[in-house]
């Protein structure tokens, strides 16, 4: 079994972990979580301890630019299979040139799963990538206040991207 978990900002050391056991914790599927088996994306900032796993091929790792993950789980809610972006146009990431995955042992023993190329298309002039929606099946979204049918009041500007994620997923837990 593979998850996969998105994630804006993996700088936080042991963020996935805390998540993951929120997540798993108690369950049946618990042991079935290792970091082998996770999919992440995107970083941001440095995170020495997740960059070493990437680069030893621990883990699997989809760079995306966070407007674009955005749109990509927007797109979903909206039942939009797919739409075009400039936003890595023209760079190592449209022709799949940074590895999803190292195998084992890291960047020396070569790569399991290779980038993704994108189909790229220029309209009006300009080069556009096309990016596939994101579907989710849960959401853990943190919220100030939350009632007993689920209206949530948020504070604080990460608002937008929780509405956007409780739209894209058939269950939502609350933190």
């Amino acid at each position: 079994m593979s998850l996969t978990f998105l994630q804006a900002n993996c700088s936080t050391p042991n963020s996935l972990i805390r998540l993951s056991r929120l997540i798993l914790e108690g369950t049946a599927i618990s042991s079935l979580l290792s970091d082998s088996e996770t999919k992440l994306s995107p970083p941001r900032r440095s995170n020495k301890k997740f960059e070493a796993q990437y680069l030893d091929g621990q883990i699997s790792l989809e760079l995306v630019p966070q407007g674009t993950l955005v749109e990509r789980i927007r797109a979903h809610a909206a039942g939009i299979p797919a739409f075009f972006t400039p936003t890595g146009a023209s760079t190592a990431v449209e022709d799949g040139l940074i590895p999803i995955r190292y195998n084992k042992g890291g960047i020396s023993k070569g790569v399991e799963t290779p980038g993704i190329k994108k189909e790229a298309r220029e309209i009006g002039g300009r080069r556009y990538l096309l990016e596939p929606a994101i579907a989710g099946d849960v959401a853990f979204v943190r919220a100030w206040k939350v009632d007993e049918v689920g209206n949530c009041v948020f504070r604080c500007p990460p608002s937008q991207f929780h509405l956007i994620v409780l739209l894209s997923n058939q269950q939502v837990g609350f933190m």
